[in-house]
């Protein structure tokens, strides 16, 4: 009669407690993750609260030298990349997007990334735009697109004037009139 003994062998073999040292590493580890997540969040809050700090004591600064200067009260705001000015004599803004009150009849070149804006709006006088324009496109495109976007705006080119990389187109329409200055800069 032959026995077997598979199942008291396995019976027999008693089980292997865990080791104490593995539970707590990984422990350790574990916690230092939530460290290293938690630090990195921190990190980013104290980033963000540092710029608005100094954005708000930019604002002050600014405020207080143009009281100075003027005499008056100046409420300035930055924003990110956009900077307002607002006075009783009028306002000022600056930016890197067009001022939403940008001439519907100025063209805008299609395509172009807007470097710089800006406009000011005085109690004393018509309210004034400026733009920074980038486009890999070439001067003459850029040139035709003007002459064409301007006439079919109801504008009046009234003069042309090339010399090296830069042409200026001047328009007027009714009492405004308008300045384009298109500059090929070589190797950018």
């Amino acid at each position: 009669m032959e026995q077997t003994n598979d199942a008291s062998a396995t019976a027999s073999t008693p089980a292997t407690p865990p080791k104490k040292g593995n539970n707590t590493l990984i422990i350790i580890v574990i916690a230092l993750l939530i460290l290293a997540v938690v630090g990195f969040m921190i990190k980013s809050a104290a980033n963000k609260a540092s710029s608005m700090i100094g954005n708000k004591i930019g604002e002050k600064v600014a405020e207080e030298a143009i009281n100075n200067v003027t005499g008056g009260k100046a409420d300035v705001d930055i924003n990110g990349g956009n900077v307002s000015v607002k006075t009783k004599e009028g306002s000022f803004s600056t930016g890197n997007k067009l001022p939403d009150n940008w001439p519907k009849d100025a063209p805008v070149y299609t395509g172009a990334t807007v470097t710089y804006s800006g406009s000011s709006s005085p109690q004393t006088g018509e309210s004034g735009f400026g733009a920074v324009l980038t486009t890999t496109d070439a001067s003459t495109k850029v040139v035709d697109f003007y002459k064409k976007g301007l006439v079919s705006q109801g504008w009046t080119i009234a003069s042309t004037q090339t010399a090296n990389d830069t042409t200026v187109l001047g328009a007027t329409k009714d009492t405004r009139s308008l300045a384009v200055s298109i500059v090929e800069a070589s190797g950018t």
